[in-house]
């Protein structure tokens, strides 16, 4: 299985495009420089298990939201919203992403003892991984063992990532009793999220209010801002800056436009609005963050 560095790419929901692996083999090895890979919020049917290896990370999943340094890591569960950001340059991290069927396919007996009840539990959406805890350092030693398996494709590699990764189920469902969160909001924000969140992928070059967002969730706005507060530690309305921004910033990375052209083509009919936001999120302006990107 070849090594890869991902860059999310989402549909309108948030669900990830990127296929992982093969039919046979469905799992993906990523090595993430976090200085050149975006995670914003997004959310697949795989499961997904991170280890930081260098620098530090703030990720959020499942209405949780921790700090991971060298040697920590996360457990994010099928379907699930989560992100990541570098909290320090040069941050890098181990990612593997796969289809519960490398461990057992849906008539197996490993599928109904083990996996299905996992990926079935909303109340169970992820699991940090503190590497000075014994028992979640044993998950993090087994999660790399199968990474530097897979992504270098050793000898008998499939075998070694099947039975590392069986050891972290076992152990994540074996403490997953003292992980659980609260269901009934967990599971329930995630999915209107997804309804809004397609809402502002589908109109984010138009005018939007904050009652429209919400409305497409069938939510009061009250209830919009809780439920992005309460995942995604943030507003709709900052999301979607944050989105018109990611989205110039591909224009300006991957076409000749006009900076203004790239502005009003993200939903920015004022520029020195565009450039003050542009600068609030990416720290340069427009034509620096261009320039940059063609060295």
């Amino acid at each position: 299985m070849p090594l890869s560095v991902s860059n999310t790419v989402t549909d309108s929901t948030g669900k990830e495009l990127l296929v992982y692996g093969t039919d046979e083999f469905p799992i993906a090895f990523y090595l993430d420089d976090l200085d050149i890979v975006d995670t914003p919020w997004h959310w697949h049917p795989e499961f997904e298990l991170v280890t930081v290896v260098k620098g530090s990370e703030e990720v959020s999943a499942g209405g949780v939201t921790a700090v991971l340094k060298k040697g920590d890591g996360m457990f994010v569960n099928s379907g699930v919203l989560h992100s990541a950001v570098p909290l320090e340059s040069g941050s890098v991290q181990h990612a593997m992403v796969f289809n519960p069927y490398v461990l057992g396919d849906a008539a197996s007996i490993y599928y109904r003892k083990y996996i299905g009840p996992l990926m079935n539990d909303h109340s169970f959406p992820s699991m940090i991984l503190d590497h000075r805890v014994d028992w979640q350092n044993e998950i993090l030693t087994h999660a790399e063992t199968a990474w530097n398996a897979g992504a270098y494709d050793s000898t008998g590699s499939e075998l070694t990532v099947r039975s590392a990764l069986s050891f972290v189920l076992l152990e994540l469902l074996n403490h997953s009793e003292g992980n659980r969160g609260t269901e009934d909001y967990s599971f329930r924000d995630d999915e209107r999220i997804k309804h809004m969140l397609r809402y502002i992928e589908l109109n984010f070059r138009e005018e939007i209010t904050l009652e429209q967002i919400a409305q497409s969730a069938g939510i009061s706005v009250s209830e919009a801002l809780r439920c992005f507060h309460r995942t995604m530690h943030t507003t709709p309305i900052r999301y979607l800056k944050e989105l018109r921004i990611a989205r110039a910033c591909g224009m300006l990375q991957n076409s000749t436009l006009k900076i203004n052209e790239i502005a009003e083509r993200c939903g920015f009919l004022d520029m020195s609005y565009f450039a003050k936001t542009f600068r609030e999120v990416k720290h340069c302006t427009p034509s620096k963050y261009r320039k940059r990107s063609f060295r």
